[in-house]
């Protein structure tokens, strides 16, 4: 997966022309609720030199939302 940034400051309040982009391998585990991603970080300035590079190493658990059970009365009956 590629992602490509057009600000290079992790400010959000602050923006430094350049991008930031990511290279990233993911892996999804057998069960398909953990991933392991691997990959580079390369930040570039407006004229194309290199303000840094470097690798990138993440996981990821999925999180299952399950609603809530209904308790008490509703407050409407639907029309017919």
């Amino acid at each position: 997966m590629s992602i490509v940034f057009l600000d290079n400051d992790l400010d959000p309040n602050t923006v430094e022309a350049g991008t930031a982009a990511f290279w990233i391998e993911i892996d999804i585990d057998e069960s398909g609720n953990a991933i392991t991603a691997n990959g580079e970080l390369q930040a570039t300035r407006p004229d194309g030199s290199v303000l840094v590079h470097l690798p990138y190493a993440g996981t990821g658990t999925r999180i299952v939302a399950v609603a809530p059970e209904w308790v008490g009365t509703p407050m409407s009956t639907p029309a017919p």
